[in-house]
């Protein structure tokens, strides 16, 4: 990975204060003690730690890691080199991901040229990870209907029951699936999107819109007594996942500015896997 040309890029799209100069530098130095780009294959980061994939673990210098400031330790496990950081470990993992949480700058006429190609790559990276699941239950499908056209099996039983039944979850299941997916493309929380969609998608929302119908009421509910939230049911509907997704990515660096250090894990909260 080239990171080196990515923490130029944060350095040359950031305000040049001792501060930022200092954290940029902190970053020069944690690359450099991994072993340079090259030894760097992949990051990624869990609640305090920032996990690296390195090519060549003895080329990691242990002793220069733990002296740079804001590393608070340093573990070998699991195959990978992982920094502690603590509650400011996504800053790190920006940074280095060429994420800038704190300026944007204004879309030049060549970006601009390029906003076709680069939907085309938003698009690309999210449902190309979520094709392998839509093509198996598509497959599924398709034999079932085969076994069914040909008298193997009748449409009235259990085993139809059953194996339809998986393969439209995936379907009806599919804004998470896409929310997960999304939330890599943005550089947002995983779990925090999953969490997002499973709530677009909550049962009690569903059947209250189905009661209100019913009883030939509008599907609408008054949240805080005057905001009206219309009920959908979002089982399949990709297009609102994704926005959910996009949103909250440009909310949560937001968020992340104004809430302290020590409160971020209960404001912006992170899954830790070990």
């Amino acid at each position: 990975m080239q990171l080196t040309e990515t923490l130029n890029d944060v350095n040359s799209k950031t305000n040049t204060n001792s501060e930022q100069s200092r954290f940029n530098d902190n970053l020069q130095s944690l690359v450099t003690a991994l072993g340079g780009d090259d030894n760097i294959i992949n990051i990624t980061h869990c609640m305090t730690r920032l996990r690296f994939k390195l090519a060549d673990e003895s080329l990691a210098n242990k002793d220069v890691l733990e002296a740079i400031p804001g590393v608070k330790g340093v573990v070998l496990a699991q195959g990978q080199t992982q920094i502690v950081i603590g509650v400011d470990v996504e800053k790190w993992y920006n940074a280095l991901s060429g994420v800038s949480t704190t300026a944007e700058e204004p879309i030049s006429e060549a970006e601009k040229g390029k906003l076709f190609q680069n939907a085309m790559r938003i698009v690309a990276g999210i449902f190309g990870p979520v094709v392998p699941a839509i093509a198996g239950a598509g497959m599924l499908m398709g034999l079932l209907s085969g076994l069914i056209a040909t008298n193997v099996i009748s449409e009235s039983s259990d085993t139809v029951f059953f194996f339809r039944s998986i393969s439209v979850a995936v379907f009806f299941f599919l804004p998470m699936l896409v929310s997960f997916s999304a939330a890599k493309v943005f550089k947002v929380n995983e779990y925090i999107a999953l969490a997002v969609s499973s709530a677009m998608l909550a049962p009690k929302l569903v059947d209250k819109a189905a009661m209100l119908k019913e009883a030939g009421s509008a599907p609408e509910l008054t949240v805080l007594g005057f905001v009206p939230i219309e009920l959908l049911n979002y089982g399949g509907a990709i297009v609102p996942a994704i926005l959910a997704v996009w949103v909250l990515s440009k909310v949560t660096p937001f968020v992340d500015r104004f809430v302290p250090s020590s409160a971020k894990p209960v404001f912006t909260p992170y899954w830790h896997s070990q």
